[in-house]
């Protein structure tokens, strides 16, 4: 039971950290960039984005890997000590949780890095179509 709401609170903490960053980013309090430095930021929003939706699928395919052949599992189970815990549902649950978290915080950040870059780049855009 311990283990079931340490992971949630990691998962709470994740999402907090991941939109507290992007709220920061947001409000520009994490940098003041250069004009000329527009081009990095969008390539660390997609790197973000990207990493984002990467981890989003890791649980999906944690579970393919692990659950994909019976023979595939029991070999994965009995192996050295960090494939033999893969096993429980504890363990599962405590990296499925940790890995939406991230996942959803590193989106979260390249998008706020994405828009704050866009509404740099073209000061007068914002709201117009």
């Amino acid at each position: 039971m311990l283990e079931y709401l340490v992971g949630a609170g990691l998962f709470v903490a994740c999402i907090m950290l991941g939109l507290r960053a992007a709220k920061k980013v947001w409000r520009g309090y994490l940098w003041s960039l250069p004009p000329g430095l527009s081009a990095i930021a969008d390539i660390a929003a997609s790197a973000c984005i990207g990493l984002g939706i990467v981890t989003l699928l890791t649980p999906l395919l944690l579970r393919w890997w692990l659950h994909g052949s019976y023979e595939r599992f029991m070999w994965i189970i009995s192996g050295p000590t960090p494939y033999n815990q893969l096993g429980s549902g504890p363990v599962q649950i405590w990296i499925c949780l940790i890995s939406l978290g991230i996942g959803i915080g590193l989106f979260g950040l390249g998008i706020a890095i994405r828009l704050k870059n866009t509404n740099r780049r073209y000061p007068g855009s914002a709201g117009r179509a």
